[in-house]
């Protein structure tokens, strides 16, 4: 029941941060950790969406030392990405502009 286009624009960004954070987890655990298993078929068993969210929620169930310090890690390296990102585009529309 969302009207307001501002509104939808937020949670469309939150749900893409949200779905960008359990792809990259799953890509990582697949390369690092345990590759996820190959069906017979020839598809994964998992997506690296749905692996990343598994991931996810049994760490925040069960939070111990070493999935905190995990998750600060990558909050760590996604707020220096966004500070990048800023800085970029500041500069360049600086530049152009």
């Amino acid at each position: 029941h969302l009207k307001s286009s501002e509104k939808i624009k937020k949670l469309i960004v939150f749900v893409s941060i949200a779905v960008g954070i359990c792809t990259n987890i799953g890509k990582h655990h697949h390369k690092k950790v345990k590759k996820i298993r190959i069906k017979k078929h020839g598809y994964k068993s998992n997506s690296f969406f749905r692996k990343g969210l598994d991931i996810l929620r049994e760490g925040f169930r069960n939070i111990n030392q070493g999935f905190i310090k995990i998750w600060d890690e990558f909050l760590n390296k996604f707020t220096r990405w966004i500070q990048i990102q800023l800085f970029h585009y500041q500069y360049v529309t600086k530049i152009i502009g």
